[in-house]
């Protein structure tokens, strides 16, 4: 065998690239690593953590709201697949029920003036740890207490509620059946059983 073979043959191609991909999201909390939500990670650190800073506008809200709302409903599956120990056996119903939390929450912050306020009060509670890890990296006093967040009840924003149907395309990508490969099989495996009844004793 040459060179070149033996490193094609070590070497993965993309099919198999894809199938050890498509296997690590099937796994426990292996929805947290479908490239839509390491995208809407990315695009809620760039935008808050740089576009808001440089270009506070109503379209670095909007993204902020679409990749929240695209990341959150993955986020508590995958945690509670990992704090389980086992991936769900109906990862898209339970993806549609976080979805729908999720956007429930969402709907009455942006629609109420009660919701809002909580949110903006609660909020800070829950990034508290990060304001105060923040700090300490940026070499900063750690904040004396949870601060506030800036929070504005718009109710055009609920368009972003469509970013809700982005895990749940997530949760059934994995799982769908490769088409044509199936029935290629079967007439394949068909093929060697005729083979093989054909080569016994007559």
């Amino acid at each position: 065998m040459s060179a070149i073979e033996e490193s094609n043959s070590t070497t993965p191609g993309p099919s198999s690239l894809r199938d050890r991909g498509a296997s690590l999201v099937r796994a426990p909390g292996g929805l947290a690593l479908h490239p839509t939500t390491l995208l809407a990670l990315a695009l809620l650190v760039v935008n808050d953590h740089w576009a808001k800073e440089h270009f506070a506008n109503a379209l670095t809200g909007k993204l902020s709201d679409l990749a929240g709302l695209a990341l959150v409903p993955a986020v508590l599956v995958a945690t509670i697949e990992l704090a389980s120990g086992r991936a769900a056996r109906d990862r898209p119903r339970w993806v549609l029920a976080a979805a729908l939390v999720t956007g429930a929450i969402f709907a009455a912050c942006k629609l109420s003036l009660t919701g809002a306020e909580l949110y903006r009060s609660h909020w800070g509670w829950l990034r508290a740890p990060w304001d105060h890890l923040n700090s300490w990296a940026h070499g900063l006093p750690a904040p004396p207490g949870p601060r506030r967040v800036a929070f504005a009840r718009d109710p055009s924003d609920l368009v972003a509620l469509l970013a809700l149907l982005v895990p749940w395309w997530a949760a059934r990508e994995p799982q769908r059946p490769k088409r044509g490969r199936s029935s290629i099989t079967q007439v394949f495996a068909s093929g060697t059983d005729g083979d093989r009844s054909g080569d016994g004793p007559q």
